[in-house]
């Protein structure tokens, strides 16, 4: 799978993997394939706080620098310590904030200073599967189905991670309905 390629043929790509054995490796591999080649990635996460993502960056020789994270997962479980280059979501069920973040960075907005000058060209969200854990399907599928359109509406690109074995087969179908593309791994 060339993932570049499939970027540049379509803005919305979601990864679907199989099983979470995989999950962390290849979200790692999925990072080095693409940070070379985006000046800025933006980090929407569910499942590990910012910290966590930026010790995985640097152990990978990645630039964390990069990186802008929206965590939706620190504040739920209470992780101490700020992370620079992070807006924190208070719950993974508070999608409007999570909107609200999204927006702010996409805009630009003047209090993320210290991220001001850089563009976000690629959005990341890990995953869908995690979504649905804290909230509804029906929620959880209008809410994607908002985002997908800001995203277009910002022209950016953006690649979202799934894990089918977490959900239903209807709901994996009714959200790929979303994406350009669809890419099992």
């Amino acid at each position: 799978m060339d993932l570049l390629a499939e970027l540049k043929e379509n803005k919305n790509i979601i990864l679907s993997f199989k099983s979470h054995s995989n999950h962390k490796q290849e979200l790692i591999n999925i990072l080095k394939s693409i940070d070379s080649k985006f000046n800025s990635i933006c980090f929407i996460t569910f499942n590990q706080t910012a910290k966590t993502l930026i010790d995985e960056l640097e152990k990978n020789k990645l630039n964390p620098e990069k990186y802008f994270f929206i965590d939706s997962i620190s504040e739920e479980i209470k992780s101490n310590g700020s992370v620079k280059n992070c807006l924190s979501v208070s719950s993974p069920t508070s999608l409007t904030e999570l909107s609200i973040a999204f927006l702010k960075l996409s805009h630009q907005s003047p209090e993320l200073t210290e991220f001001k000058t850089k563009k976000i060209d690629l959005i990341l969200f890990d995953s869908i599967s995690s979504l649905l854990l804290y909230n509804s399907e029906i929620k959880t599928v209008k809410f994607l189905h908002y985002f997908f359109n800001s995203i277009k509406s910002n022209n950016l690109k953006s690649i979202f991670i799934i894990l089918e074995e977490d959900i239903q087969k209807n709901v994996v179908k009714e959200i790929e309905l979303f994406a350009d593309k669809v890419i099992k791994i």
